[in-house]
């Protein structure tokens, strides 16, 4: 699957999923007909005095969201309440997809996926490693030895890292291939 999330939308699709995201901790809309990157309170605040709202925003930000989240909250079926709702919305999924997707890349398989999940369930996911001699214990008797998964420090080795559990069945000269 290609990455349904970027800062700089190319076609129709795209320009869809990306046209509200987060800047500064607040939503933002991509372009309103007449200017770009505009903070979506400022956008729902134009509207409302667009169309003679009774209950017009505050100045601030915050008085911004709080006048159009009590619109809402009032049930009077406001459209621009609605779309502020919609958008804040669309603004925190597409946060969180970005951040799924920053981890996976920008083409991932989900079937793949659900399969490695499901190994791990099962208790078939192994992570493996080995142990790097990173030198001598405090007394000068013997060797401490580095988790290659976990980084975590021991004074001998075993078959599988008593800290995160991976099996340590490979050489240190693997860690480049």
């Amino acid at each position: 699957m290609k990455r349904l999330t970027n800062n700089d939308p190319m076609d129709n699709l795209s320009t869809v999923l990306n046209y509200v995201f987060s800047e500064g901790g607040w939503a933002h809309i991509r372009h309103d007909g007449e200017k770009e990157d505009v903070p979506l309170t400022e956008w729902a605040k134009a509207q409302c005095i667009k169309h003679g709202c009774d209950e017009l925003p505050g100045e601030t930000p915050e008085e911004i969201n709080e006048t159009i989240t009590d619109c809402l909250m009032d049930g009077d079926g406001c459209p621009v309440a609605l779309a502020y709702c919609f958008a804040s919305q669309a603004v925190h999924l597409r946060d969180r997809l970005m951040a799924i997707e920053d981890i996976l890349g920008d083409d991932y398989d989900l079937v793949r996926l659900r399969e490695i999940l499901q190994a791990e369930k099962d208790g078939r996911l192994v992570v493996h490693g080995w142990w790097t001699a990173i030198g001598a214990d405090k007394r000068g008797r013997g060797a401490i030895y580095r988790c290659s998964a976990c980084n975590d420090c021991y004074p001998h080795v075993c078959k599988f890292c008593p800290n995160c559990g991976a099996k340590m069945d490979l050489e240190a000269e693997e860690e480049t291939k």
